[in-house]
């Protein structure tokens, strides 16, 4: 977790009844904030704290800005006409930073390149190399030189799982191969609005919970899963930031 403090001091929380202070400081991965800034030099740990990871998009209004944190809205407004522009230039160099480290690694299991992760997943079931009686090579190269295995009967093949193709089906347990690629919160776009929901990437399908603490409670089972196999088509939107 990142020390060094790039600005802080007082902004305003604007909520339904009004703008309230609070008191701010902006760390390299997060925005920590507290209820005053004496609160800030005697208490160890803030009211509150937003991941710059988790910021997906800023937008400049008249004495303040705006962030969208996972699909909610956050109003942020100067108390000091001009304070606002220090804190618009240094979070949105931090939000350029954050998507350049995370889109130049596969590493980095964040929303960021989630999607990319995704791509090469499906690749996987579209563009698997074939041996030369054209089945699926299990070594991911056709031209490799391997020992021929010793002769055996035909085993039977294993029975396929019951298909399972959109966000609204439940696979059951046996079905699931939990080689989990990554995860993390993503928005789905319903009617016109952005709704957070918890996805986890397997090696085969993409599943999906209402929340991380669903994902993790006993015989929890997910809302619904996408299995990749069935994707025919996959395309990646940029990242908006004003």
């Amino acid at each position: 977790m990142a020390h060094e403090v790039i600005v802080e001091g007082s902004l305003g929380l604007q909520k339904k009844k009004g703008v309230e202070p609070r008191y701010f400081v902006l760390y390299e991965d997060r925005l920590d904030y507290f209820k005053s800034e004496d609160d800030r030099n005697h208490e160890p740990d803030p009211r509150g704290c937003l991941k710059i990871a988790d910021i997906q998009q800023l937008e400049e209004i008249e004495g303040g800005f705006s962030l969208n944190v996972l699909g909610q809205q956050s109003t942020l407004m100067a108390l000091e006409a001009g304070d606002e522009e220090e804190w618009i230039h240094h979070i949105r160099r931090l939000l350029r930073q954050a998507a350049e480290q995370a889109n130049g690694s596969f590493k980095k299991k964040s929303k960021v390149n989630f999607a990319e992760e995704l791509v090469e997943i499906t690749h996987q079931y579209t563009a698997r190399p074939t041996d030369s009686d054209g089945a699926v090579s299990p070594h991911g190269n056709a031209h490799a030189s391997l020992p021929d295995p010793p002769v055996s009967p035909p085993a039977a093949p294993p029975a396929a799982p019951p298909p399972v193709n959109t966000l609204n089906s439940k696979p059951s347990p046996g079905q699931l191969n939990m080689q989990v690629v990554c995860s993390g919160v993503l928005n789905v776009e319903r009617k016109g609005k952005q709704v957070a929901k918890y996805f986890i990437l397997l090696a085969d399908r993409l599943l999906y919970y209402e929340t991380e603490e669903d994902s993790k409670a006993p015989d929890s089972q997910p809302r619904g899963s996408v299995m990749l196999s069935e994707v025919l088509k996959f395309e990646e939107l940029p990242m908006v930031f004003l």
